[in-house]
């Protein structure tokens, strides 16, 4: 099981349009506020998330687990979290769709943003952001100017949201990486279409050549 560090989560905020060192800074801020809170013995309260909490443990007796033998157990203060209804709600979802933790996609030609945003759980300002960056997400609009998602575009975004999240690349590397793919890709397809291409051609040999033979046995002799 992997852990979630500190570059992790300045490589998301990355992802969602702010350089590293703009990251990096928004991250480190939001660090030193919880730890002032911590420090003057105050909780910190995130809607959706959790309670931190500031708890005052009473001195008790208790036993040394190496020797048996009874000890004092000085008091001391220790910090705990509760998860909000939201997060466990959440969780429990999550674990409900199965191992990918996606939701059901439905079978259709196009898909607006906000199904989208269901689908792959990624916020619509940073689909946005993903499409001026990533050059493969191309959607097409419609004469209202509204995003019309294909399967197509659906995939690669559930794709894109696999290398930043779950391998926490950076932008460049998912860039990288996609468009690796893509070219391999196309290899994959130029071969197909190559093949095709010479079974066509030997073919159509093949029928020429029977009506060349078909032409020279209707021929007429000649005569001497």
């Amino acid at each position: 099981m992997t852990a979630l560090t500190k570059n992790d989560l300045i490589n998301a905020v990355a992802a969602h349009g702010l350089s590293k060192r703009q990251s990096a800074a928004v991250v480190e801020s939001l660090f030193d506020i919880i730890f002032r809170c911590f420090e003057k013995g105050e909780d910190v309260k995130i809607v959706g998330f959790g309670h931190f909490r500031i708890r005052q443990k009473a001195s008790r007796r208790g036993r040394n687990p190496q020797t048996g033998d009874s000890i004092e157990i000085t008091a001391r203060k220790v910090l705990t979290f509760k998860p909000s209804k939201g997060l466990k709600l959440r969780m429990d979802q999550r674990l409900a769709r199965g191992p990918r933790g996606m939701s059901t996609v439905p079978d259709k030609l196009y898909y607006r943003i906000g199904e989208v945003e269901t689908i792959t759980e990624i916020p619509a300002y940073v689909l946005r952001y993903w499409e001026s960056e990533f050059k493969l997400l191309r959607p097409k609009k419609n004469p209202a100017g509204q995003r019309l998602y294909r399967k197509v575009d659906l995939e690669l975004v559930l794709r894109m949201k696999s290398l930043l999240y779950e391998e926490r690349l950076t932008l460049e590397g998912a860039k990288k990486r996609l468009r690796g793919e893509a070219r391999g890709l196309d290899q994959m397809d130029l071969g197909l279409r190559g093949a095709t291409l010479e079974e066509v051609i030997r073919r159509t040999r093949t029928r020429l050549q029977a009506i060349r033979q078909r032409l020279a046995a209707s021929r007429p002799g000649r005569s001497s």
